[in-house]
């Protein structure tokens, strides 16, 4: 894990209060695939702070988010 995959599972962390109760190892594999969603979006903008874009994506992205966390784990 990198700085910036920390820093997104830290900011939704702090924004996602069902994400923030999940155990640890659920936090990790969800935030890795919200990740993946992010890191591959509109708003991974490199002229935008990472902090910013991490924050619009979240903001944005809600029903994504409650979606993906609420899934069942396969494995």
């Amino acid at each position: 894990m990198v700085y910036r995959q920390y820093l997104f599972l830290c900011i939704l962390r702090d924004n996602n209060p069902y994400f923030e109760s999940m155990p640890y190892d659920d936090q990790f594999f969800k935030g890795s695939t919200l990740w993946r969603s992010f890191s591959n979006s509109k708003w991974d903008e490199f002229k935008i702070n990472d902090y910013q874009c991490m924050e619009n994506f979240i903001k944005d992205n809600q029903e994504l988010i409650n979606t993906t966390i609420k899934e069942e784990r396969n494995g």
